[in-house]
């Protein structure tokens, strides 16, 4: 997601300084390629030194290619951005759902950007350049047809979202941990708040530094602002607000640090200050892989397999969950030719498509007609305080049967229930 977004926004900022951007997209494709295919092959320059070397005859594919000239590739540099931004934009968009928020934060501004320039023809130029209308109208075309195909599947998923989901609904407290953990992840020590402290310190000699250059801070403040307002927005009907489909508007973030650098003006200011914020950053990704606890899957597949026997039925309580216990699972599988029945409760991943459905008392019925006819039965118990609240699965199943085997991890625990 972050990196689809980083050259989507760097073709974007490449189109709003070059002035070439207001003529029309693939003349400049159309011109290289003429002049590919009408010119001759290249002369040696007089002021080159004379070769008694005889180059052999090319053929095939080799001579059709040198007997063009080929024109510097900065003759088409500006329809090459055109053609970065749409792809790269339609791959952000089909990396994650939430991505609908870059197309709006770079609509918004561009569009701004074209009104502004519009009504304003007498001010001085700002330091970004709109494209024409035409062109930014052929590259939304451009966007929505590479993403068209997964629309009816966003369609589907957006709706389901609105039923139910799962994140919890945004607080203060969430969104100012959030904006933080945007700017600096290390681990809440005293020395990382100092550090807080210090990026901002440098952000705004980042917002001193645009200060002459009030297109370009808004540009970076509509890529951060917007897709945040966005999320909270939405928020207020199905939460959705999380850190993580986040993550690409760090992009803005880190160019506004890197301007407060700049802001600096003295080299070995500039250096030290790099060193400091280089060090932070790398000690953030030393905390990520020290301290963060990742859901170890590994341990309830490999627990399953290790005691299964042919035709139990293994039951999730979060459908989500199938996929990480299926990835380490599936070697067990193969390997040992185990043969199970995986099953979603209250309903299944694969048939309902729904991630995390809840458990009520309507569903139990439907849990007693599944573990009907099985003699033993896996439980693999997570997220249950959103699923199962009320513990209503495991309740039912210890009515009838008997638990004969537990085993915790880091992420929930399964049992085995086995008939009286």
């Amino acid at each position: 997601l972050t990196f689809n977004a980083a050259v989507a926004t760097y073709a974007l900022a490449w189109l709003l300084t070059d002035a070439r951007a207001t003529a029309p997209i693939g003349r400049q494709l159309r011109t290289y390629v003429h002049a590919w295919r009408t010119a001759g092959p290249a002369e040696p320059a007089p002021s080159d030194e004379f070769s008694y070397v005889v180059e052999a005859p090319r053929s095939g594919w080799r001579a059709w290619v040198h007997r063009h000239r080929w024109s510097p590739v900065q003759t088409i540099a500006t329809d090459l951005a055109w053609i970065a931004f749409i792809i790269f934009s339609a791959a952000t968009l089909l990396t994650h759902n939430t991505a609908v928020f870059f197309v709006l934060a770079t609509n918004s501004f561009v569009l701004g950007l074209m009104l502004y320039v519009r009504l304003n023809r007498s001010a001085s130029a700002p330091a970004l350049r709109a494209p024409s209308f035409a062109n930014w109208l052929k590259a939304q075309i451009g966007i929505l047809i590479l993403w068209l195909p997964w629309l009816p599947v966003l369609v589907q998923q957006a709706r389901r979202v609105d039923e139910h989901f799962w994140i919890p609904a945004p607080t203060w407290e969430g969104i100012t941990w959030t904006l933080r953990t945007l700017l600096n992840a290390s681990a809440r020590t005293q020395t990382s708040q100092l550090m807080t402290w210090v990026l901002c310190g440098v952000l705004v000699l980042g917002l001193l530094y645009f200060r002459k250059k009030l297109s370009i801070f808004l540009f970076l403040a509509a890529l951060f602002a917007i897709p945040v307002a966005g999320e909270l927005i939405v928020s207020l009907r199905r939460p959705i607000f999380i850190d993580r489909t986040l993550i690409w508007i760090t992009i803005p973030l880190f160019l506004l640090l890197a301007a407060g650098v700049a802001q600096l003006r003295y080299r070995p200011v500039m250096i030290v200050a790099l060193g400091i914020l280089a060090t932070n950053y790398l000690f953030s990704v030393g905390d990520y892989f020290r301290f963060w606890q990742k859901e170890d899957w590994s341990t309830p597949a490999g627990y399953v397999a290790n005691f299964a026997e042919q035709g139990d039925l293994v039951l999730f309580n979060s459908n989500f969950v199938i996929i990480p216990f299926d990835y380490y699972f599936d070697e067990y599988e193969e390997l040992y030719s185990i043969d199970v029945v995986k099953q979603g409760v209250p309903l299944d991943l694969f048939t309902s498509g729904v991630l995390e459905p809840q458990m009520t008392e309507d569903d139990i019925p439907q849990l007693l007609s599944t573990i009907a006819g099985h003699d033993r039965v896996w439980l693999v118990y997570s997220h249950d305080a959103y699923t199962d609240p009320d513990g209503l699965i495991p309740q039912t199943l210890a009515a009838q049967m008997d638990v004969t085997r537990t085993r915790d991890f880091y992420g929930g625990h399964v049992q085995l229930y086995e008939a009286r």
